[in-house]
């Protein structure tokens, strides 16, 4: 499989284009604006070579289900009641009506499926069992529990078993990640064959740690072959998250001891010019690293740092001394994995890496690239670990107590919510029943594909939420419980999504350029379009994409009133020259499955982009959006009732319950008449 990049991508075409209301106004004019036009046909051109299509959906509550009800067993039939066992729900087989006959995806060159959040609660049929799963306590009673949540998947018995009733026979496992078999909600976005989903605050329903397991059958899982979208054969459905993380933090107020009181043996900093040449040939020149400072917490996929000398007569001494000097990436000792002062010494013994320093794009700037652990080139650093960025130089001019010329710059690692256990692997079994054969949804989705005349062209997906969306999830839904020590606290965090994003499109990037693809794109023999799942409002997902200025598509989470259903849009525009200031962006917002003010209120609807371009050197880019919905009739009238009917109801109900304990019925149904 290929590898892709980012930044590289502005010189190919870097565009704005908005979906629901064309927005430029934080972009100065540009002498060849888009052009907008309505249209009822995607406007392929004969000097156009076929389109990418881009389909997307969002806030499908659970009513896209395979099967219709999930029974209680590894592969989720089982229901006793065989109505209950229909192969597909009536949203699920709308959405693949709607697929087959009015997009005709089976005799297209396929498209790209991705949704936006919310896709998993609340219906009842994605949350319960159809029926209660055998052999948890309270078994022959009238009341068992059926709600999802409520179970884990014992890989040992092969059964569902209650959360709250592990024994030692199935007991948790030791890595702590659980597994589940099947899911019906999960299934559908599998067999439909989606790229990339991101989650919204009702996929929390379930608490963090069902999500997560949904998210790692969903990544094992690979897409099945028959389906007709594009994606990576071997692969599942990945959701993304990148600004979601898990993160344990004192239960109390905790003060951590300052260097003062427990001095490290190195100089906790990164080293300035005064360290180096001295106060008189450091004053008026500065050391400037970019993207790390002691501290901070970075992710798995940070990329490296720059660093840039600037000042007057002081550079020219400094730049020999800064080649001299020797850069380690070193981790913390593994018996004190929480201590970020346990690096180990000599630094350049046992398992640290040495920086290679690469030229910037100014004489006096280098660039030191972590090396990648994994043999996809996804990560660079272990999640949750700590370390540090360590400068050593026999010319130091400045004194530790217990070591001179070490200087080291720590910061610790995020745990990615979704791939917190740090599982890489390339190749893994899809055997469901073996704990062994799961895997983390990887970081983006990459999706390689050609046009007609042999050019290839990839779609990168990317995700993130609104860091609000912690304020709309219970603190249960989105917390785990300590068992090991009461003085901790471990729960979800959504951090600011711009920096998660933008250190994964550095990484990416660099992982394009590795290949040579950045070169391709500048040539004219490739092309690259991102795409960013953003659940959050639409005004805010607009400023987040104008900020990164790197996606060509930005698709928020799903929104009844800004949706841009029964408008047909076209916009064209030329590539933009290098450097230019002007970045296109097409907002994409779906419509939800269930709008109240709608009638039907259940509608399935699919957002469709055709992304097309011309076959020229610098090639004029056109995009198309619609979106699909098959007529359905409106919705039945039902009876209005009013509080005081219903009350009424009530009294009259309970006036036939008996007061004398032997005579009460075992049943008192209260039935209502409008």
């Amino acid at each position: 499989m290929r590898v892709p990049s980012l930044a590289s991508v502005a010189g190919a075409f870097l565009v704005v284009l908005s979906f629901a209301v064309p927005n430029y106004s934080q972009t100065p004019p540009d002498p060849t604006p888009p052009k907008q036009s309505s249209t009822t046909t995607s406007p392929l051109q004969d000097n156009k070579v076929d389109a990418i299509r881009i389909l997307y959906t969002g806030k499908t509550f659970g009513y896209f289900r395979i099967p219709d009800w999930q029974g209680p067993t590894a592969l989720g039939d089982g229901c006793k009641d065989l109505a209950r066992q229909r192969a597909k729900s009536d949203a699920a087989a709308e959405f693949e009506d709607l697929l087959t006959k009015e997009f005709q995806i089976d005799k297209t060159k396929g498209a790209i499926l991705v949704g936006t959040g919310d896709n998993f609660a609340p219906e009842i049929e994605a949350r319960d069992f159809c029926d209660p799963p055998p052999g948890q306590p309270g078994a022959g009673k009238n009341y068992q529990r059926v709600g999802k949540e409520l179970f884990d998947w014992d890989a040992n018995s092969k059964q569902w078993i209650r959360s709250d009733a592990h024994s030692q026979a199935n007991a948790s496992p030791s890595n702590g990640l659980f597994m589940i078999p099947t899911d019906n909600v999960a299934n559908f976005f599998i067999k439909e064959g989606y790229a990339a989903l991101v989650p919204g605050k009702q996929d929390f329903y379930f608490g963090p740690e069902r999500i997560r397991e949904l998210a790692r059958f969903m990544a094992t899982q690979p897409i099945p072959s028959t389906s007709a979208t594009l994606h990576n054969d071997g692969k599942g459905v990945q959701m993304l998250g990148a600004n979601i993380v898990v993160q344990t933090i004192w239960a109390i107020a905790h003060q951590p001891l300052p260097d003062s009181e427990n001095p490290p043996w190195f100089i906790p900093r990164f080293p300035d010019a005064a360290d180096l040449i001295g106060d008189t040939g450091g004053a008026d020149t500065e050391i400037r690293m970019t993207g790390l400072s002691d501290g901070a917490k970075v992710y798995p996929w940070f990329r490296g740092v720059s660093v840039e000398l600037s000042g007057g007569n002081g550079s020219s001494k400094l730049l020999p001394v800064m080649n001299s000097t020797t850069f380690y990436l070193r981790g913390v000792n593994a018996d004190t994995p929480g201590e970020p002062n346990a690096i180990p010494r000599p630094i350049n013994e046992g398992p640290c890496k040495i920086l290679e320093k690469k030229a910037g794009e100014k004489p006096t700037q280098f660039i030191l690239d972590f090396p990648w652990l994994d043999s996809q080139h996804f990560y660079t650093l272990r999640p949750g670990a700590n370390y540090g960025l360590c400068a050593v130089t026999a010319q130091a001019k400045g004194k530790a107590a217990d070591g001179p010329f070490t200087f080291c710059a720590r910061f610790s690692v995020y745990i990615p919510f979704f791939q917190s256990s740090g599982d890489s692997a390339a190749e893994k079994c899809s055997d469901l029943q073996k704990p062994e054969c799961y895997r983390d949804p990887d970081p983006y989705a990459l999706i390689e594909t050609h046009d007609e005349n042999g050019i290839p062209e990839d779609v990168a997906i990317f995700g993130v939420v609104d860091p609000q969306i912690g304020a709309n999830v219970g603190l249960l839904n989105f917390a785990w419980s300590n068992t090991g020590s009461r003085n901790f606290k471990t729960e979800t965090a959504i951090q600011e999504p711009a920096e998660a994003i933008k250190q994964m499109l550095d990484s990416f990037t660099c992982r394009f350029d590795e290949n040579g693809y950045t070169k391709e794109i500048a040539d004219g023999k490739r092309r690259l379009i991102k795409v960013l799942l953003a659940q959050m409002n639409s005004e805010v997902a607009q400023i987040l994409g104008t900020r990164l200025k790197q996606f060509q598509v930005v698709v928020s989470a799903a929104d009844p009133e800004m949706a841009t259903v029964g408008d047909n849009v076209t916009l064209e525009w030329n590539t933009p020259k290098a450097g230019s200031v002007r970045h296109p962006m097409l907002m994409a917002i779906p419509e939800p499955y269930i709008v109240g003010s709608r009638n039907p209120q259940a509608v399935a609807d699919i957002g469709r982009l055709d992304i097309s371009t011309s076959a020229d050197a610098s090639p004029k880019w056109t995009l198309f959006s619609e979106h699909m919905e098959l007529s359905k009739p409106p919705d039945k009238k039902t009876a209005t009732v009013t509080a005081a009917a219903f009350w009424k109801a009530v009294a009259a109900a309970l006036k036939k319950v008996a007061c004398s304990r032997d005579s009460i019925p075992k049943i008192s149904r209260i039935k209502f008449r409008p």
